[in-house]
């Protein structure tokens, strides 16, 4: 697979980078259905704007899968201290949002096909970052 970072579909994705004091992460792939590729954007720039609205701290990023088997594709990835931690944010996500988290949750449903989470670990020993903005 090759990946496209779409910052005009993230929210704060400087925050979500390679960071070892945050080495938790949650992947969640999307499916989308060929036809609702449009309204799939235009749900995700509704997540970003509702985050920005409600002052939301923490980021995610979404990236487009350029090549593969079964696009179109999406894929969402957060980090965070560890499990415990992204069960708090999500949960605090979740009340900050009120009643426009559901709202949103059924825009960006309506699009899928499938929905598949993955949870894992940055280590920092085994990669290699790209750093970038300086010399």
């Amino acid at each position: 697979y090759y990946l496209l970072l779409r910052p005009d579909l993230s929210y704060r994705p400087e925050a979500v980078g390679f960071t070892p004091s945050e080495p938790h992460r949650t992947y969640v792939q999307f499916s989308v259905m060929p036809a609702k590729v449009a309204e799939f954007e235009a749900s995700s720039r509704a997540w970003v704007e509702a985050y920005g609205r409600h002052g939301v701290d923490h980021g995610f990023r979404l990236y487009q899968y350029i090549t593969g088997a079964d696009l179109p594709m999406y894929l969402l990835v957060k980090n965070a201290r560890d499990e415990a931690h992204a069960a708090a944010m999500a949960a605090q996500l979740e009340a900050t949002l009120g009643a426009e988290n559901g709202r949103l949750m059924e825009q960006t449903g309506s699009t899928l096909r499938s929905v598949r989470e993955m949870r894992g670990r940055v280590r920092p020993e085994l990669s290699y970052p790209v750093l970038t903005g300086g010399s």
